[in-house]
C-alpha cells in the first residue's frame, strides 16, 4: 500500500492521511547568499500540517488503478493503512516513511514530522570565492562570439553568424555525405545477403 501512496505523493505533491495530517511538497529555487558567497541548491521540502482534510476522489481513483482493485476496496485499504500507521506510531518512538521522513507522536497527542534531508547529501551548497574569481560582482556581462564568412556565390558580403547558426550551416552542407555512406552500407548488406545465400 505505501509504495502506491508514496507514488501519488510524488506525482501530486500533496497527501492527506486521516487522523494524522497533510504532507505537501514545496519546491524552493536556488538562492545566493552574498554575505558568505554560497549558492544553495533548489530544494523540494516536505511540510507537514496536523490539520487534515479528507482525501479526494482522484486519490482513491489513483489507488484503485495502481493496486488493481475497485475504489471501495481502495478506500477501505487506505483507511486500514492510516489506522495501522496511528497504532504503530503510538507503540514506538516513531515510524519511518521511506523517502519522506520520520513521523513521531508528541506527548501532547499530536504528531511531529522530521523530514529526510536528501538535499544536503546529494546537492550540497556551493561556495564561490568572489574575490579571486576574476570578475566584478556589480557588472557581469555575457559575450557571444560571432564569425564572418568569406564572400562566395551563396553568401552575402557581410554575413555574420552566431555559433549555433554556423554549426547548423555546416551540418546542412554535409548531409549528403552521411546519405551516401548509409546507401553504400545498405547496398553492401544486400549484396552480402544475396551472395552468401547461394
Amino acid at each position: 500500500m505505501y509504495p502506491s501512496i508514496y507514488k501519488y505523493f510524488l506525482l501530486h505533491k500533496k497527501l492527506n492521511i486521516p487522523g494524522i495530517g497533510c504532507f505537501v511538497i514545496k519546491n524552493t529555487t536556488a538562492t545566493f547568499n552574498e554575505n558568505n558567497s554560497v549558492i544553495q541548491p533548489p530544494i523540494a521540502a516536505i511540510s507537514f500540517n496536523t490539520e487534515t482534510a479528507l482525501a479526494d476522489k482522484s486519490f482513491f481513483k489513483f489507488l484503485s488503478n495502481d493496486l488493481h482493485i475497485n475504489e471501495v476496496d481502495a478506500i477501505k485499504h487506505f483507511h486500514d493503512f492510516a489506522y495501522q500507521l496511528q497504532n504503530g506510531i503510538a507503540r514506538t518512538e516513531g515510524i519511518i516513511l521511506p523517502g519522506m521522513g520520520i513521523l513521531k507522536k508528541q506527548p501532547t497527542g499530536g504528531y511531529f514530522f522530521e523530514e529526510e534531508n536528501y538535499a544536503k547529501k546529494y546537492s550540497p551548497a556551493i561556495v564561490i570565492d568572489v574575490k579571486n574569481a576574476g570578475f566584478n560582482k556589480e557588472k557581469i556581462t555575457s559575450h557571444q562570439t560571432t564569425y564572418t564568412l568569406p564572400d562566395n556565390e551563396n553568401s552575402l558580403q557581410d554575413e555574420t553568424l552566431t555559433n549555433e547558426a554556423l554549426e547548423e550551416k555546416s551540418a546542412k552542407d554535409y548531409w549528403w555525405i552521411f546519405a551516401i555512406v548509409l546507401a553504400v552500407v545498405g547496398i553492401a548488406a544486400i549484396a552480402y545477403k544475396l551472395y552468401s545465400g547461394n
